[in-house]
């Protein structure tokens, strides 16, 4: 298959407004559009025809050996000034390949629907730490992205961010703003290499684009330790069980004092869901902003104060 297959599948998507083309052997092409899949093309793709348009896509063989090996591969597509989050991998035996189209950030954070509790609370910070949580495909990525390039045109900061696989390339517009995006895999070996790694290049904002592991987490709580404001997303359903789940994500003996740690630098804690409406999707949130005197609680309810 010629890499025009793949332009073909990507002009279509951008023109009917899709979030995501989904590619199979031996079903049609589909795509995402308003939460709904459609088919497009009038014939099925083969194996062999699937095989070269991922190969085409990540750029090398490479990436057929690791998904033999059993390895899901993440990575970014770009044609001209479009850019693709692509996730391949095998099932029962047969490629599948996923494309996100990652528009760039129009929207700012008050017209995506975040609550202005929210901007304004993240806006007084200086240091701490800041979670968007909710499922996949919630839009924590997006709003996340919003609100960094949102900081940066309100004020100079010096911003870096941890992501995989880099979903918007942000610019800041004040001249004093600087940014820098790092992606898992391509420019540092892992979320928690990268956080560490950017305590020693002077940000004053640093954002994680997943917790997932423990060693993430205990980077995470590092950062905000030292002064810097972490702002991250998590996967979860409800934004107060966030202490519980960074605790629960290391080892038992080391728990008790993560969730310590977790309550006391936490900040702002925001859960999302998109929900289908007359005009698409809206966003629909959930918000905890932690005092200092919930802390407390939390913390003694807890058994950790006296």
């Amino acid at each position: 298959m010629k890499q025009s297959r793949i332009s073909n599948f990507i002009k279509e998507a951008v023109e009917m407004g899709a979030s995501d083309i989904h590619l199979q052997p031996n079903t049609k092409p589909c795509l995402r559009i308003d939460g709904v899949l459609q088919e497009i093309d009038e014939r099925t793709l083969t194996k062999g025809e699937l095989e070269r348009v991922i190969v085409e896509a990540f750029g090398s063989n490479a990436v057929l050996v690791a998904m033999s090996k059993g390895k899901e591969q993440d990575f970014t597509y770009i044609e001209g000034d479009l850019r693709f989050r692509v996730n391949v991998g095998l099932a029962q035996g047969h490629p599948f390949a996923v494309f996100r189209y990652l528009k760039t950030i129009e929207l700012t954070p008050y017209e995506l629907g975040v609550p202005e509790e929210f901007i304004n609370g993240v806006l007084s910070l200086h240091h701490g730490l800041v979670f968007v949580v909710g499922t996949t495909g919630s839009g924590k990525s997006t709003t996340l992205a919003s609100m960094i390039q949102f900081l940066m045109d309100y004020k100079p900061v010096k911003v870096n961010t941890i992501e995989e696989p880099i979903e918007y390339i942000l610019k800041p517009k004040k001249s004093l703003s600087r940014i820098i995006q790092r992606e898992v895999g391509k420019d540092t070996a892992s979320f928690s290499h990268g956080l560490r790694a950017a305590m020693r290049q002077d940000p004053d904002i640093i954002m994680v684009g997943e917790v997932r592991d423990v060693d993430t987490v205990l980077a995470c709580l590092a950062a905000a330790e030292t002064g810097h404001l972490v702002l991250a997303t998590l996967h979860a359903k409800d934004e107060r069980t966030v202490p519980w789940r960074l605790a629960g994500m290391v080892e038992p003996s080391h728990a008790p004092a993560v969730f310590q740690r977790s309550v006391e630098l936490l900040e702002i804690c925001m859960s999302q869901e998109l929900i289908a409406s007359d005009n698409g999707r809206k966003l629909k949130t959930s918000l905890w902003m932690l005092c200092d005197e919930e802390k407390k609680e939390i913390l003694k309810s807890s058994g950790h104060l006296s």
